[in-house]
């Protein structure tokens, strides 16, 4: 499992490092990205309760059989309709972004990809969503709580963040490493747009990227900890960038990101992590779970290879 970038709340440091993993993900608005050390010790003890939130269905469903877990489905559409650059929903989009933020669309996304992955259906609605973390949040303040959140179309409004070259990637790791992939992708063009820039872009414009950091507030003012569960390719060889995009969001505060592209099931995958072993039990046994694949990734691993 790759190493947390950043330490649990409890064992802060402050040590930097320039080398970052890369992908078409966007990181904090600092220059340099911060240093990888281990990831931080197991909990005290398991948790209690956990909020899930997902926009698939199939991941809700294993999730809303074990007792503990409270589950949160969030609206999408299907992910194959209406993607298309030209889509007037996706151009529509574009307008309502900063300058900086369109520029990472038309000078990174227009250049990389054929379709942008834009769903203006999905994502944490602040009105809608918020006040259901605040009342499980309340209901539950005596236990020890985990937020377990889905990347794509929960966190954010795309589906899938792109990646130019999945090998080189493995070397060029986060913020910095991401810059430089484009740069000898693209040639030695300007990259007019910042981390902050690139993660608008993929909230869905800064007026949602700021309710989001008000979410995030939320969770961690409540005392629960945080967690990032994410099916997303890029975050099996470039997790640091999804720590750098995260830290813009969280605000630098403590988040533990768990890439299960390769357990193929996002309850098998938070059953291996500490904390959460006794919780994901239920009367359905974890062999049955392999079995819910949700959808075939053969479409995306051939495009972004």
């Amino acid at each position: 499992m790759a190493a947390n970038p950043y330490t649990a709340p409890e064992d802060q440091t402050d040590s930097t490092n320039n080398s970052r993993e890369t992908s078409v993900t966007i990181s904090p608005a600092s220059p340099a990205s911060p240093a990888s050390p281990a990831s931080p010790a197991s909990p005290a003890k398991n948790f209690t309760k956990v909020y899930f939130e997902d926009n698939d269905t199939e991941h809700i469903t294993a999730f809303s059989c074990c007792p503990d877990i409270v589950t949160n489905k969030i609206p999408s559409m299907d992910i194959m309709v209406e993607q298309e650059l030209t889509n007037p929903k996706y151009e529509d989009y574009l307008t309502t972004i900063g300058p900086n933020a369109q520029n990472y669309a038309t000078q990174v996304i227009f250049k990389t990809s054929p379709t942008s992955f834009y769903d203006h259906t999905s994502g944490i609605n602040f009105a809608r969503d918020l006040p259901k973390l605040k009342k499980f949040l309340a209901d539950n303040n005596d236990k020890k709580l985990a937020v377990v959140l889905d990347f794509d179309r929960t966190i954010s409004t795309f589906e899938g963040i792109i990646s130019t070259n999945r090998v080189i990637a493995q070397e060029l790791k986060g913020w910095n490493g991401y810059k430089t992939l484009i740069r000898n992708y693209l040639g030695n063009v300007p990259l007019d747009f910042e981390l902050v820039d690139m993660v608008e872009y993929f909230m869905g414009g800064k007026k949602r990227m700021q309710e989001m950091q008000s979410y995030f507030d939320t969770i961690y003012e409540s005392g629960a900890e945080l967690f990032v569960l994410t099916n997303n390719l890029s975050a099996l060889f470039n997790i640091e960038l999804f720590y750098d995009m995260m830290k813009v969001l969280t605000r630098d505060r403590y988040v533990k990101i768990i890439a299960s592209r390769n357990d193929l099931n996002k309850r098998v995958a938070l059953a291996k992590e500490s904390g959460f072993e006794n919780i994901t039990k239920s009367a359905i046994d974890l062999n049955q779970v392999y079995k819910m694949l949700y959808q075939d990734y053969h479409y995306f691993d051939d495009l972004y290879a």
